[in-house]
């Protein structure tokens, strides 16, 4: 099992000042999603790492940390069972961060997770 205290360090790593240190705790946040996705299931994702991952993925300063963010976030939504914004954990995120959501569930969830599953498949070949 996953201590609760492990998902709070995610959460606060996930608003570190350091960018690298931020692009390390989304990153654990997929493979944490990829690896152990029941421990996310029905909404027992902790508010930090959902606003972390999303205030990532709206910070337009750092190209790589929004794109690391907008994966992690494909992995958090697939292990929460969300398949639409309405399914999303509400009151959690502030305004602009909501409409960010809403409108990534709309747009962007499906081509992202499609991507995704091609670079895992050809790691696969490769092996």
């Amino acid at each position: 099992a996953v201590p609760a205290s492990l998902l709070e360090a995610l959460g606060a790593l996930l608003a570190d000042r350091v960018v690298e240190v931020r692009l390390s705790a989304l990153h654990a946040v997929k493979q944490l999603c990829r690896l152990r996705p029941e421990l996310l299931a029905g909404g027992a994702l902790p508010p930090p790492i959902l606003r972390g991952v999303v205030a990532q993925a709206l910070d337009k300063r750092n190209s790589h940390a929004a794109s690391a963010a907008q994966r992690s976030l494909m992995h958090v939504a697939t292990s929460c069972g969300w398949a639409s914004a309405d399914a999303a954990a509400r009151g959690v995120l502030s305004g602009e961060a909501t409409v960010y959501l809403n409108d990534f569930m709309r747009r962007s969830l499906k081509r992202i997770a499609a991507t995704e599953s091609e670079i895992e498949d050809s790691d696969d070949d490769a092996a």
